[in-house]
């Protein structure tokens, strides 16, 4: 059991796979430097431990000369090694972004052939089923031109994301202004029989179209200004106002069309509503397969809250809420770190719940969060400086995630017994 854990995990982030990516991009070491690729990679990733808005870059100088002091030999004096912040900042504008990029899909490859997650009934015909949204993200006040917001004197990112809600992982990003309008995303893969869950920010008959035209799916909320045509059916040929006068029950399964000046649907789509305390919700979707029922439907749509949490937990757990460096290769930097150490944790979540044979559901991530950073904070000098041994890293979370689930899983038996 160890080996095959070994064969695993022996590659993950090692020191030599950082330097082969960086080497593609230039992003290597080109001379001897107080702050090495592999130093600045890791005091990268963990500063999402301790973010500060105004003291980050402080922040990581105290955490490089306080690991470069515990690093030399105790009995040599008035060698230690000093950095600045200005050396930190030029690292940003420097190492290539698309190093930390390539590392983040990297590990996602990983983690996705180590997935101990049970599939949905309703997402077992689909090859994946992703819910596309965006969040804002502001940053320095000097990146107004580049990141236009849409309050005056401010500037702000909008970080687009494709996130599986099968897997748990962000599956495709694009950073723009936030002034860049969602619909300018292009999100949809050619491959077949993938599930589209979109927020209404996406929401037109151009991308439903797309999806489409390369045999996928698509569920999503209708908008609240649009009147469709039924075009099957005892109601064919009416406007959806005009058939909801009619209905008596509490659902509507219909065939419709959309129609604009500028375009139309390739084919009708299903019409699913749901009557709840007495205000209507429809969601529009080319799944015709009668086996989904309108509450099937709905219940689709509803994953499309994890997508959400996602958010929450990047920019609230991670402490990605402000972005800190003021160029745009630092700022994607910090993205991708964030993403990475994302990817990390739900590794090592994965791995405690096959270890201790334990519902992945039971793990909450904010909590995971904190057990992770705990850890690495006793293990961080071995880690930045050293060779590490990731096999025994991974041993020792996983250890400590599988006691807490345990413990979470005793007491909530507990609680539903009572």
């Amino acid at each position: 059991m160890k080996g095959d854990k070994f064969r695993i995990f022996q590659k993950l982030l090692s020191s030599d796979l950082i330097k082969k990516t960086a080497k593609k991009y230039g992003a290597e070491d080109k001379r001897e430097r107080k702050l090495t690729l592999i130093q600045f990679f890791w005091l990268t990733i963990f500063s999402h431990f301790h973010k500060a808005t105004n003291g980050f870059l402080n922040m990581l100088v105290a955490r490089f000369i306080g690991s470069s002091i515990a690093k030399l030999d105790p009995n040599v004096k008035g060698n230690v090694k000093t950095i600045s912040r200005m050396a930190i900042s030029k690292q940003f504008k420097k190492r290539d972004w698309r190093l930390f990029r390539d590392i983040y899909q990297y590990l996602m490859k990983i983690y996705k052939k180590n997935i101990p997650l049970k599939i949905n009934r309703l997402f077992e015909d689909f090859e994946d089923v992703e819910a596309v949204d965006a969040s804002v993200v502001y940053v320095s006040k000097l990146l107004r031109k580049l990141y236009k917001a849409t309050k005056k004197a401010k500037a702000a990112l909008k970080i687009h994301v494709k996130f599986s809600v099968v897997n748990l992982i962000v599956e495709g990003v694009k950073i723009t202004a936030e002034t860049v309008n969602e619909r300018r995303y292009n999100f949809i893969v050619k491959a077949a029989n993938f599930l589209y869950i979109c927020d209404l920010g996406y929401y037109g008959i151009e991308l439903f179209n797309k999806i489409m035209l390369v045999h996928s799916f698509f569920v999503s909320r209708l908008k609240s200004n649009i009147d469709p045509i039924i075009v099957e059916g005892k109601y064919a040929g009416m406007r959806l106002s005009d058939m909801m006068k009619a209905i008596r029950g509490k659902t509507v399964d219909v065939m419709v069309n959309l129609i604009t000046q500028d375009a139309q649907l390739i084919e009708p789509v299903r019409l699913v509503g749901l009557k709840h305390e007495g205000e209507w919700y429809f969601y529009l979707t080319n799944i015709k397969n009668e086996a989904f029922k309108p509450k099937d439907i709905y219940t689709i749509y509803t994953y499309r809250w994890i997508i959400e949490i996602f958010f929450n937990e990047l920019k609230h757990v991670l402490r990605l809420e402000n972005i800190v460096c003021k160029n745009e290769n630092g700022i994607k930097i910090e993205i991708y770190a964030a993403f990475i150490l994302y990817v990390l944790l739900r590794i090592f979540i994965n791995e405690a719940s096959r270890w201790g044979n334990i519902p992945v559901d039971f793990f909450s991530f904010k909590r995971c969060f904190e057990i992770f950073t705990q850890t690495i904070d006793q293990l961080y000098f071995m880690i930045v400086f050293q060779d590490y041994n990731l096999l025994e890293l991974v041993n020792i979370i996983s250890i400590v995630l599988v006691t807490v689930a345990l413990k979470d899983a005793f007491y909530i038996k507990r609680m539903g017994g009572a």
